[in-house]
């Protein structure tokens, strides 16, 4: 029941994400596309947390992915551990409310996650 719950919550969220500059649109679904203010509001569940890491994981790996078919460096992740994956999305969250939660992923370059050396 919780899982359909949590389901359903995330289908709600699907929605076209903007850059804050405006400058680029591209569709978000799931987890990354919730506010951080969204997100402090979670801060006791658990589930939605480890949703939430899991997704960075797969975020990571994807943009890994779109790296390697360009040959470009792509990013070392053998530091990205749950425990830093939330403590930056706290952090960030704290700060930019109104963000949504891929931008505080996407904070964790050059703070956990790094290209890796050619």
């Amino acid at each position: 029941m919780k899982f359909i719950a949590m389901l359903s919550f995330l289908l709600c969220l699907s929605t076209s994400a903007y850059a804050q500059d405006g400058k680029a649109k591209f569709d978000m679904i799931g987890i990354g596309a919730i506010t951080c203010k969204k997100w402090t509001d979670t801060e006791t569940d658990d589930f939605i947390r480890s949703t939430a890491v899991q997704w960075v994981y797969g975020y990571f790996s994807g943009q890994n992915k779109v790296r390697a078919k360009q040959k470009q460096r792509q990013f070392n992740l053998t530091g990205l551990t749950a425990k830093g994956i939330l403590e930056t999305i706290d952090n960030f969250c704290y700060y930019y409310p109104d963000y949504l939660l891929h931008y505080a992923a996407d904070s964790l370059v050059g703070k956990v996650v790094y290209l890796k050396n050619p």
